[in-house]
């Protein structure tokens, strides 16, 4: 069969056999090429870390005692059967390797792989096999979704577009007895087939952290600053909804346009006269004590300054995490000092990334800007290979490079991601 060299490391090789299989556009197409990922030399030794515990280890080395342990704290809703236990897996990926979705397919896909090899790594007789199907266009999803089932697929990760999981819900092609795990959610719920697990890298996770981290640090007065786009309005409404559960209360919100300069928005939330001179001197609101925020990089640096001119320079800031790039710059970032922000450990508690998926990452050439979704494809293999335990355990906790991971009642993956603060230019983990 026909080798295609995908990628050269230092410690080993892929190389990816070339399938056909019809899976884009119409019945009439032209076959199309499937990823399907094998080794093509014996791996080396086993690359020790003790910063990843993966737990299915933990079942494969001693499966009867685990199994009596954790038989008592086994919880299994019944809305929400288990999948099979897949003992050796054929994986579909489904992704937009080319298209609007590209350059983030792509870097999903290195991430997968960075995660797959590791595994290989610390279990070179773990026997598996991967496939991985490019969607190109959201309308052919179902096809794509429709062949990995017919080449045997037990798991499916992936769609990642909101478009494609709903063309795939749409046309009704779902094998309720093979699990799912997109790459994105969908606003409702109540459509969801039984065997759909919903991942993404989701504000609501990230703003409800940020909420229970403000609690948890004596805050309950807010307002909210927050750019003007559905990314904005989804993280206030889920900080907003935490908030106030845990006894908060949220005062006022302003969303302003990105576009626009931000003086104007920072007197509205602070409630500054507009008659204040030097002999009239701005008094900022009292009834608050905290800020919360949604903005990206450029508008984020433009409020501490703007808070320090108003007299405000003592309020807490809790941002998500679109003020920070991801990529270390304490020159620009030294106006954020303060700012607390919750996001992957695997951008901002660098110091525990695993070492060999950090040489797979800079082998792969994923640029730093894609940081978060590589890290996102990490995870994405991590959870298809955990999912049995995940839906059957609801204890179950998974350190992923993303967060700590868990299912809830629905069936949803959640993150729960640490939080750091801004000093000196860089985020601290708290």
């Amino acid at each position: 069969m026909k080798k295609l060299l995908y990628a050269t490391f230092v410690l080993l090789t892929i190389t990816l056999p070339t399938t056909h299989a019809y899976i884009f556009g119409e019945k009439n197409s032209k076959p199309a090429e499937v990823e399907d990922l094998t080794l093509d030399q014996d791996l080396p030794e086993k690359i020790d870390s003790p910063n990843r515990e993966y737990a299915w280890f933990w079942q494969r080395t001693e499966p009867k005692k685990n199994q009596a342990s954790t038989a008592s704290k086994s919880k299994t809703p019944a809305s929400l059967p288990s999948p099979r236990f897949i003992s050796t897996p054929h994986i579909a990926l489904l992704l937009p390797l080319s298209g609007q979705y590209e350059s983030a397919a792509l870097a999903i896909r290195e991430g997968f792989i960075g995660a797959y090899y590791l595994e290989q790594q610390r279990d070179p007789n773990t026997a598996m096999d991967i496939r991985i199907y490019d969607t190109k266009a959201d309308k052919n999803v179902p096809r794509a979704y429709e062949d990995a089932v017919q080449q045997g697929a037990n798991v499916i990760v992936g769609p990642l577009s909101k478009p494609g999981l709903e063309a795939l819900l749409d046309s009704e092609k779902i094998d309720n007895n093979i699990p799912m795990i997109s790459l994105n959610t969908l606003e409702t719920r109540n459509r969801l087939p039984r065997y759909l697990y919903p991942f993404a890298l989701s504000p609501e996770d990230e703003a409800m952290r940020l909420a229970e981290q403000a609690i948890h640090d004596g805050h309950h007065t807010a307002v909210g600053l927050v750019q003007d786009d559905s990314y904005g309005g989804r993280a206030f409404r889920a900080f907003k909804r935490r908030f106030e559960q845990l006894g908060g209360s949220v005062k006022d919100i302003i969303y302003f346009d990105p576009n626009r300069a931000l003086e104007d928005p920072v007197r509205y939330i602070l409630k500054i006269d507009s008659n204040a001179s030097s002999d009239n001197p701005p008094r900022p609101r009292q009834s608050m004590d905290l800020i919360f925020l949604v903005a990206k990089p450029q508008q984020a640096r433009q409020i501490p300054p703007l808070l320090k001119f108003y007299f405000a320079q003592n309020t807490p800031i809790y941002a998500m995490s679109s003020v920070y790039s991801g990529i270390p710059n304490p020159g620009l970032d030294n106006d954020l000092n303060g700012i607390i922000f919750c996001d992957s450990p695997w951008i901002i508690d660098t110091a525990q990334r695993d070492p060999a998926l950090v040489t797979m990452s800079s082998q792969l050439h994923t640029p730093a800007t894609q940081d978060r979704l590589f890290a996102f494809g990490v995870d994405a293999f991590l959870v298809a290979r955990q999912m049995s335990h995940l839906s059957s355990v609801s204890e179950l906790r998974v350190n992923g490079v993303t967060g700590e991971l868990s299912m809830d009642k629905s069936g949803f993956i959640v993150r729960n991601v640490p939080c750091a603060r801004f000093s000196l230019g860089v985020p601290h983990v708290l």
